[in-house]
């Protein structure tokens, strides 16, 4: 598991947390956490630094012989899951799931009763020390990170695919070969560059 996230302390504590609820149930899981620099994503630069982040993760995961990718994008800001979304066809995700709390307001109340308690629990530990500390009290956090499965919806969203000589004809673009030397049609530049994927 590929965790994305904000150097924001109580992001980073969630995701501390986080592991400690999966661990607790499939202690088998390995995980890899990727941070970025900015507390939030609010601007251009943020964005930017927030996807070459995302690209690393999927090349990453195929590196590391993961022959399928499934993308959650149900946490973060929109404009995160937007992108990630509209990226996830060139970068080879297999499917996108978002997942909804049919029972938001119940679920927003549990969180608020137990907050406190995942910021001193969970704060600048390692993945034992978090796995401990939710075994711990785990009927305390359970209610949280593991809500009623029928309170959850899981959306599939769609990844459109683009055939594999369209994307290295991207990537030739992308490292920065001249366009007039990329061999490619003028109609497809401009798609591209209307799309904001290329600068011309």
């Amino acid at each position: 598991v590929s965790l994305i996230y904000t150097d924001d302390e109580e992001i980073k504590t969630g995701v501390n947390a986080a592991i400690g609820a999966i661990r607790s149930r499939f202690g088998s899981i390995r995980f890899h956490r990727y941070g970025i620099q900015y507390q939030d994503i609010t601007d251009y630069d943020s964005l930017k630094d927030f996807l070459k982040v995302f690209v690393r993760v999927i090349r990453d995961g195929k590196d590391h012989g993961a022959d399928r990718i499934y993308l959650n994008v149900t946490g973060g800001r929109k404009i995160q899951g937007i992108v990630m979304s509209m990226y996830a066809g060139l970068a080879g995700i297999n499917k996108v799931y978002n997942v909804i709390n049919k029972d938001v307001r119940n679920y927003n109340e549990n969180f608020e009763k137990i907050k406190d308690e995942i910021m001193k629990d969970f704060r600048d530990v390692d993945e034992k020390t978090a796995t401990d500390r939710y075994l711990k009290d785990e009927k305390l956090y359970d209610p949280v990170f593991y809500p009623d499965p029928e309170s959850l919806s899981y959306i599939e969203l769609p990844v459109i695919s683009l055939p594999r000589n369209e994307i290295e004809m991207l990537k030739r673009l992308l490292n920065g070969i001249p366009i007039e030397d990329s061999g490619v049609r003028d109609f497809t530049i401009d798609a591209y560059v209307k799309s904001g994927l290329i600068l011309k």
